[in-house]
């Protein structure tokens, strides 16, 4: 049969693949091949043939399910001992269900699912009966189907405590507890502007009191239907003198570009190329430096939006508000420790700090930081004058 294999040597002539190109011999189980190739030549220039028979019997490698493993109460794992191309079933034996009860999960090779119990009810039973049934097609495009029962067990950690009881000739002390009342307290739940799965909680909180927030068993439903189990949460107030207030009077959002023209031209073509995404200043600009920045000031400052984030020593967020324009600000109840002030120039108005893109020659978005770090005591009241156009025009005069 002509072409119905192909072969190929290793380097060093030692080893022979050969490739079966003939689906109809594919599909023989059996094949009996005679090789023949040359052995060496003899004394007499002959060429002396090696040749051999062999027999080679292909074994289909049948589905089966390897193992089972249910590593936590609402998850568990079937793993196969090769790709699984049929429908996975699975059939409850133990308790029954009337909807969608878990989220499949495959990996690359498709012979490892992961299963996710959503359902809670099904998720709290400490053994799940169930039967998988699985298919598997040969190579010969025969199907055939199995059935496997399984028993999955979470094992539950118990902690025994033995109990010391007290020698009765010993006199307890009575011991003053602290008993708290708690009253229902109206509130409002209102949803935040520019993060829309966050929610703030308003109500007239007292100072030095203590609050406890209850949330039942299914007060919120996510996306996928899940929904959460009943939490509490407490937290105190401290007394007002405990907080400190900040007021900024912020000025110059949108700068005022008129104030370079006193600036040397060589100065400004530094921060011209470090604002403008490194693109080069001609002549003919230079010679007008105020001009260029009033036409170009959207280049800069972008839509004239604007981002102030209050953060602590450590660089985490406190505070964050949208400005469109200057603004006298009042921040309170801040807590004493040491905080800093960065204003972010929000180019595309999309909320957020956005980085720079070197392929496109963009730059990240302008930040300028307060020069000076604020330290927030107990009671005070600070006051700070905040000339962010100024700031802006002496950043761009260093080449910031």
């Amino acid at each position: 049969m002509k072409n119905a294999f192909s072969l190929k040597k290793n380097m060093l002539g030692d080893s022979l693949k050969i490739t079966i190109n003939n689906n109809n011999i594919r599909l023989v189980d059996t094949l009996l091949i005679s090789l023949k190739s040359l052995d060496y030549l003899n004394l007499a220039g002959d060429s002396i043939f090696y040749t051999d028979t062999i027999t080679l019997i292909y074994r289909e490698k049948g589905q089966y399910l390897s193992s089972a493993e249910r590593y936590k109460k609402n998850n568990f794992k079937l793993i196969f001992n090769k790709k699984v191309t049929g429908n996975i079933n699975i059939e409850p034996q133990s308790f029954t269900v009337n909807n969608k009860w878990f989220n499949l999960e495959k990996n690359e090779t498709n012979d490892t699912l992961s299963y996710e119990i959503i359902d809670d009810f099904i998720s709290e039973m400490d053994t799940l009966d169930f039967v998988v049934k699985y298919s598997d097609e040969d190579r010969k495009g025969q199907v055939k189907n199995f059935a496997d029962t399984l028993m999955l067990i979470i094992r539950k950690k118990i902690d025994f405590k033995e109990k010391i009881q007290d020698s009765p000739n010993k006199r307890k002390k009575p011991e003053a507890k602290l008993v708290n009342y708690y009253v229902p307290l109206k509130y409002e739940l209102l949803n935040d502007s520019s993060l829309l799965r966050v929610y703030h909680v308003v109500a007239d909180w007292q100072e030095k009191t203590k609050y406890r927030i209850t949330a039942d068993s299914m007060a919120f439903i996510g996306y996928f239907n899940h929904f959460n189990k009943k939490n509490q949460y407490e937290f105190s107030t401290h007394e007002m003198d405990y907080y400190a207030q900040l007021n900024i009077n912020i000025t110059n959002l949108v700068p005022n570009f008129n104030a370079v023209d006193t600036l040397q031209a060589d100065t400004l073509r530094i921060g011209l190329t470090d604002s403008l995404s490194l693109n080069k200043v001609d002549s003919a600009i230079i010679e007008k430096p105020s001009q260029f920045l009033i036409d170009n000031a959207h280049k800069i400052i972008g839509k004239a939006n604007f981002i102030l984030q209050l953060l602590d020593e450590k660089g985490r967020l406190i505070k964050e508000y949208q400005l469109k324009e200057d603004e006298d600000m009042k921040i309170d109840y801040l807590p004493p420790g040491k905080c800093t002030l960065k204003i972010i120039f929000d180019k595309n108005a999309n909320g957020k700090w956005d980085t720079g893109n070197y392929l496109k020659k963009l730059q990240a978005e302008r930040v300028l930081i307060y020069p000076k770090i604020l330290e927030i005591k107990e009671g005070w009241e600070i006051n700070i004058d905040w000339d962010v156009g100024k700031q802006l025009i002496k950043s761009m005069q260093e080449g910031d």
